[in-house]
Order: C-alpha cells, then sequence, then structure tokens
C-alpha cells in the first residue's frame, strides 16, 4: 500500500506543474494576445507603400461592391404651378444605378512619411440589370440651369432685356420650346452627366458657340477635390485616415464661422485603428463641403457574422436650431431644421464647367439645397410643402458599419437628396412663362436623391475574419482550454494527496537520557583536561 501511494504522490507531483503551466499559461495568453495582435496588425496597416493595406485602400472598389443609386422626382402638374404657384405633386421614379469605381491616384507621401496626398476619382457604369431606369427614360423635373441664370439677374441689369428676349424666343421656338421652359422634360443621363448637353445650355449655344453645354448636376470620371491625410505611421495609427487639410488648406472657406469652417475625420472608408467605442465619428465629405458628425448606435450590429458598430447620420446635424450649426446658416430664408444650404459649395463647382463667356458676366446665384431623402429630419411645414415625400428611416438613413479593431467599413449607406429654392422676382415677369407666378412666391423643391451604396464587403469581411478574428478565437479557445484543464489536473493532483497522504515520523526525545549523556561527557572531559595539564606541569620540571 505504502509503495503504490508513493508512486500516486510522484504523479501528483508531476500534475501539479502541468496543471500550474496550463493554468498560468492559458491566462497569459488570453490578456496578452490581443496585445499581439494589436501591435502585429498595427506594424501593417498605415497608408505606407508596402503595408498590407496600401494596395486595397488605393483601390478600393477593386473587389468591393459599391453603387450609386440615384431616385428622381418626377413633376406632374407644372402647369399649375405655373399658372397659380400650385403646391407641386411629384412622383419618385428610380434607381437608376451605377457600379461605382474609386481609385486615388497622385499619392504622394510625406517626407516622413506621416501625411499622404492625393487624388481621388469616380467613374460610374450604368448596371442595367440593378436599374429600374434606362439612361434614356424622360423625367419631367425642374430646369436647374434655367432657374439658376434667371435668379442670378437683376431687373435693372442692363442685361435684363437682352437676356429676356433670348429666353422668351427660345421658348416660342417649337424647336426648343422645352429647353425653354422652367420645368423640362429631360433623361436620366441628361440631367446627371449632360451627356447630350443639357438642353436649355444647347439652346444657348446657338447663339454662344464656344459655351459649354454638357453640364450635368452630378460628374462622371472626375475627382473631388485634393485629400492630405493622416497615415498613422509611427503612431500606432490612432490618427490615420484624418484629414489634414483639402484642397491645399485646413479650413473650409464656405461658411460664416471657423468652428463650421473645420476640416475633421477621414473620408468615411478608413478610419485609426483599434478604436474603443468612440460613440461618435467625424466624415470629412468633399461633396458638401463640410464635416458630419456620426453618432454610435448602442446595440452592437451583426454583418456576416462579424460584430460592427453602427453609426449614423443624427438629425442634430441638419438642425438649424443647433448653435453649433449657426455657421451654416448661409440665407436665412432657407435655415430650417433639416436643410444644408450648400450653395456656395456647388457654384463653385458648376463654375468649373460652365468658363467665362460674355453672355454670363455676372455671378451665378446658384441654390442647391441638401437634406436627408423627402425631407427626413426636417420641419412638418417643409415636408407638407410638396405632395409626395414620404420619410422613412430605415429607407433614407444614412449609416457606415465599421468594425472597430481594424478600422474598416463593412457595410454603409450615404443617402442625400438635392433641392433647389425658385423664387418669383420683378425680373422673372418679363419671361413668358413665369409671369402668372404670385408675387413673392418661393418654392423648395425636391430634384433628386441619391444613395451610394456599400453592400456587405466580403473581400473586407474575409480578410478581419481570417487574420483578426479566426486567430484571436482559436488562441482565446486554446486559453481557455488551457485554464479549465490546469484546473482539472490541480482537482486530481489535490484528490490524490489526500487519498495519499505523505507519511510522517513521531520524534520521541528521552529527556533523562539526555541530561546523563551531557553529564558523563562533561566529566569526561574534565578529565581530560586534568590530565593534560599534568602532563605539561612534568615537562617543565
Amino acid at each position: 500500500m505504502s509503495c503504490c501511494c508513493d508512486k500516486q504522490r510522484r504523479w501528483a507531483s508531476a500534475l501539479v506543474a502541468v496543471g500550474v503551466f496550463l493554468l498560468i499559461s492559458g491566462v497569459v495568453a488570453l490578456f496578452s494576445f490581443p496585445f499581439v495582435i494589436e501591435r502585429v496588425y498595427n506594424s501593417q496597416a498605415s497608408l505606407v507603400n508596402g503595408s498590407a493595406i496600401f494596395d486595397m485602400w488605393v483601390n478600393p472598389t477593386e473587389n468591393t461592391p459599391l453603387y450609386m443609386n440615384y431616385y428622381f422626382f418626377n413633376i406632374t402638374n407644372a402647369h399649375e404651378i405655373l399658372s397659380k404657384g400650385a403646391k407641386p405633386n411629384v412622383t419618385q421614379v428610380g434607381p437608376l444605378v451605377y457600379r461605382e469605381i474609386q481609385n486615388k491616384y497622385n499619392v504622394t507621401l510625406g517626407p516622413k512619411k506621416e501625411i499622404v496626398t492625393y487624388l481621388n476619382n469616380h467613374t460610374f457604369v450604368y448596371d442595367a440589370e440593378r436599374s429600374a431606369l434606362k439612361e434614356t427614360d424622360l423625367i419631367v423635373s425642374t430646369n436647374f440651369l434655367y432657374w439658376t441664370l434667371l435668379g442670378s439677374i437683376d431687373a435693372n441689369s442692363s442685361m435684363s432685356d437682352t437676356i429676356s428676349t433670348v429666353i422668351n424666343a427660345i421658348y416660342d421656338s417649337n424647336e426648343t420650346k422645352n429647353a425653354g421652359s422652367p420645368f423640362l422634360q429631360i433623361s436620366a443621363q441628361d440631367m446627371l452627366w449632360g451627356t447630350n448637353g443639357n438642353p436649355f445650355l444647347n439652346a444657348l449655344k446657338t447663339l454662344v458657340p464656344t459655351l459649354q453645354a454638357n453640364v450635368g448636376l452630378q460628374k462622371n470620371g472626375s475627382n473631388d477635390g485634393v485629400h492630405t491625410i493622416y497615415t498613422g505611421y509611427n503612431v500606432d495609427n490612432e490618427n490615420r485616415g484624418e484629414h489634414q487639410g483639402w484642397n491645399g488648406n485646413e479650413t473650409l472657406p464656405y461658411w460664416k464661422t471657423p468652428y463650421c469652417n473645420m476640416i475633421n475625420g477621414t473620408d468615411g472608408t478608413i478610419f485609426p485603428t483599434f478604436l474603443e467605442d468612440p460613440h461618435s465619428l467625424y466624415i470629412f465629405s468633399p461633396d458638401l463641403c463640410r464635416s458630419l458628425l456620426f453618432d454610435e448606435q448602442l446595440e452592437k450590429q451583426s454583418v456576416d457574422g462579424l460584430d460592427t458598430s453602427k453609426f449614423y447620420l443624427p438629425a442634430q446635424v441638419f438642425n438649424a436650431s443647433d448653435p453649433d450649426n449657426k455657421g451654416f446658416c448661409v440665407d436665412e430664408s432657407v435655415c430650417k431644421d433639416g436643410l444644408l444650404d450648400a450653395s456656395k459649395c456647388y457654384a463653385s463647382k458648376l463654375t468649373e464647367d460652365i468658363p467665362h463667356v460674355p453672355f454670363f458676366n455676372f455671378t451665378l446665384q446658384l441654390s442647391a439645397i441638401i437634406s436627408s431623402p423627402h425631407f427626413m429630419y426636417a420641419d412638418a411645414q417643409v415636408i407638407h410643402s410638396v405632395n409626395g415625400m414620404h420619410p422613412n428611416e430605415t429607407l433614407h438613413e444614412t449609416f457606415i458599419n465599421v468594425h472597430l479593431e481594424m478600422g474598416v467599413v463593412v457595410r454603409a449607406a450615404k443617402r442625400i437628396q438635392v433641392n433647389t429654392v425658385l423664387k418669383q422676382t420683378p425680373f422673372l415677369k418679363q419671361i413668358k412663362p413665369l409671369k402668372n407666378l404670385p408675387d413673392n412666391w418661393t418654392q423648395l423643391m425636391p430634384v433628386f436623391w441619391l444613395e451610394e451604396r456599400l453592400y456587405d464587403n466580403d473581400a473586407v469581411i474575409d480578410e478581419i475574419k481570417s487574420k483578426f478574428v479566426m486567430p484571436q478565437s482559436v488562441v482565446t479557445l486554446v486559453s481557455y482550454c488551457g485554464v479549465a484543464i490546469g484546473i482539472f489536473l490541480l482537482i486530481i493532483a489535490i484528490s490524490i494527496f489526500v487519498c495519499c497522504p505523505i507519511p510522517y515520523k513521531t520524534l520521541i526525545v528521552d529527556l533523562d537520557k539526555d541530561v546523563d549523556e551531557d553529564r558523563d561527557n562533561l566529566i569526561g572531559g574534565e578529565g581530560d583536561l586534568r590530565l593534560a595539564n599534568h602532563r605539561d606541569g612534568s615537562s617543565d620540571a
């Protein structure tokens, strides 16, 4: 029995050693591996040549399903509007769908690799299978450039008589009557891209041959300005993607306050890595010439089995009553909740397409009012100013789903509506189709809304799963198994020691015997000492 217990105790000692090792290793791996994977990923995630993410950043849509969907508002009562200023009736038509291809070019790294400057090209390719419209389908819409031109002219201007004569002549001609109408029939592609020329500009081109007529409300095959952003290099990607400037400036020239002219955030496609519940994110939008604050949704959202944080564009971003937004109120007459007057921003882009000619020897007073689709989040008065508006948060919300650890977007939808303000002015009384409009008539007219949609990004999701989720899951599983096995082995070892305790010996001390032995040793020692002294005395004699 004693021999058997000795073997079991030796096994128990070995189990203790192995159990403690597994337990400590499991705990250490469980808590240290996230730091290891963070260090490894950050070493290859900066926006510099040779990093694992650089090529994907330069050509983000190479394996990414990015689409641009356009929805148009078809006006069904144009005659009633012009004859008596009736409330517009519109019906939504669409979508007209394009595959969006983005690629960055003229990519230039700073001397210390801390910043990178680039241009981002956007090309749109028509997708017939996804579209409910053909590019050649006709829509009755606001003659945007017509209203822009006429709204820019003062009745007392020396050019007013000449221009009114030209515009009326265009309207009187059967060939160009549509082009000279305040609400015209126009193909979807001509409205967006000016593919065959804008009808109104085509009519004017007969008088001004140098006029550029291929002008649309959107641009195809163009860039959105010069971006200068931080690469995240040497700072563990804490500022990766954040803007340092745009078009060579660190602030914007469009708004009334320094706060509103700040350039904050990334371009919305990439973010700093390992964000810890930021609650909000800034995104700079070149389309709107301003920065947008996105709020985080409280609940995590699963995208193809991947936990992500959803950030959405809240109502207060376009809330005119918010003190922070006062600088965006360029024109007080359209400064209402849910609306952003981006006229100055859009005018700067439009004048790039319409070069200076004698006929346009004045400043174009363009009206471009931005809102969420169907005036979502706007005042009820604004929503009901047009028949046919049906705001729906599910269909019209702008959002992004971000994987916070990797700092990448896996699902997104940017939904923006373009509107324009139409006004009766003294000069417009000289224009035949507009003379019956009531005095001081003003109408906010929706033109179209767009949805830039990133559906579930399988390429990025698979990359995250293979390089982050799977290794972390495997290490976590192995760590928990190690801890569990270690605890199990320690329990077995303790059980063995309980069943086979280490034997102990009883020590009996005979105090009497010990005292006698000590006395004998002491007497013996004294005798030896006397004998030694005697011998020493004899020698001296």
